[in-house]
């Protein structure tokens, strides 16, 4: 079915209906070179705002970003750089958002998504998605850390122990590494679970979510496209 010209415009991110019903009343709207003031017309050729011709809005955006140190995840111009600055205009416009967000001193995998349903499967608490992360360590962590993030650790300022979580110590000496498996998103909660434990994160990457790990190939500051199957892979924990 013919989708209407409202719906249409508020899809290419000319803000809400109510906001694309008073442009094309407007008469800033012309479709296939004649002016449209109608909200409710049939989109049935080119769309024209304002002079520029309109691309076709996606139905939506499902994408992994390569996010990389810096950068934050923030639609806030205050906070600049923004991982914003990093996707084309088309996410903006449509209002994509962050499936569980790095703090700007994190690199790694960060799925950027207009589709809510996917968010609340990755993020919310009861979902219990693993993330991966890989973090680079200083000082010397107490010799119980990896039952203490197994059973769960009562962080300052929290009310509750977090869930089990996995941590795999490589190397010694000054700096060591870590495999860190969590199924819950706290804030800073990697940093806050190894500082309970004796050490400082001095580097922190996430490389996995779910069955999903981040490519190779994609490097740091680079976008794609999600496929069903890696849909699919992200979510294969998920309830």
């Amino acid at each position: 079915m013919p989708e209407r010209l409202d719906a249409w415009l508020a899809r290419a991110g000319f803000g809400s209906r109510r906001d694309a019903k008073a442009l094309v009343k407007s008469g800033r709207v012309a479709m296939d070179g004649r002016t449209q003031s109608d909200p409710a017309a049939s989109v049935t050729g080119k769309i024209v705002v304002d002079g520029e011709p309109v691309e076709a809005p996606p139905d939506g955006l499902w994408a992994i970003l390569h996010k990389p140190v810096g950068y934050a995840c923030s639609h806030d111009p205050a906070e600049a750089p923004l991982v914003d600055e990093l996707l084309p205009d088309v996410f903006r416009r449509l209002g994509a958002e962050f499936a569980g967000r790095l703090d700007r001193d994190t690199s790694g995998l960060l799925v950027v998504t207009t589709d809510g349903a996917l968010i609340q499967r990755l993020t919310h608490p009861k979902r219990h998605v693993t993330k991966r992360y890989r973090a680079e360590i200083e000082g010397v962590l107490a010799r119980d850390t990896v039952a203490r993030f197994q059973s769960g650790i009562l962080l300052d300022g929290d009310d509750a122990p977090t869930l089990p979580a996995g941590i795999d110590i490589r190397g010694e000496g000054p700096t060591i590494e870590a495999v860190v498996r969590l199924r819950e998103g706290r804030y800073h909660q990697v940093r806050r679970m190894v500082a309970a434990c004796g050490g400082r994160v001095l580097r922190l990457h996430r490389d996995g979510i779910g069955a999903f790990d981040l490519p190779e190939d994609l490097a740091p500051g680079e976008w794609r496209h999600l496929d069903d199957e890696a849909i699919a892979r992200l979510l294969k924990d998920a309830p």
